[in-house]
């Protein structure tokens, strides 16, 4: 369906649509004026290009960024899967876990003074 869009904001149109939310979730969340998103929507106004990561994160998919992509005769590759990203995000916290109960258990044993 991405590939059949003509424009980027075909593509665009077609990610807000693909998500099942209302524009007005999505004007608010992106803090987009309603009428503004309302031309955008149209083709008669532009999107604002450093809000499509949020768009996309909003929305659920990448449609624009695939039509982008394969508009310039680009494919994507995934660099770091998302069950990859929550691994490490994971790690980081029980890092900082760890860190916290030696720093306490030093303090309790009287090895440091806070």
């Amino acid at each position: 369906m991405v590939m059949q869009q003509k424009t980027l904001l075909g593509a665009v149109n077609l990610g807000i649509t693909q998500s099942g939310l209302e524009d007005k979730e999505i004007y608010l969340s992106l803090g987009i004026d309603a009428g503004h998103f309302s031309n955008i929507r149209k083709g008669v106004g532009h999107f604002p290009i450093n809000k499509l990561n949020e768009l996309c994160d909003l929305c659920g998919n990448e449609a624009p960024l695939i039509w982008w992509a394969n508009s310039r005769g680009k494919g994507l590759v995934l660099l770091v899967t998302e069950a990859e990203r929550r691994a490490a995000a994971a790690e980081s916290r029980a890092r900082e876990a760890e860190d916290k109960l030696r720093f306490l258990t030093q303090i309790m044993q009287g090895k440091v003074t806070a």
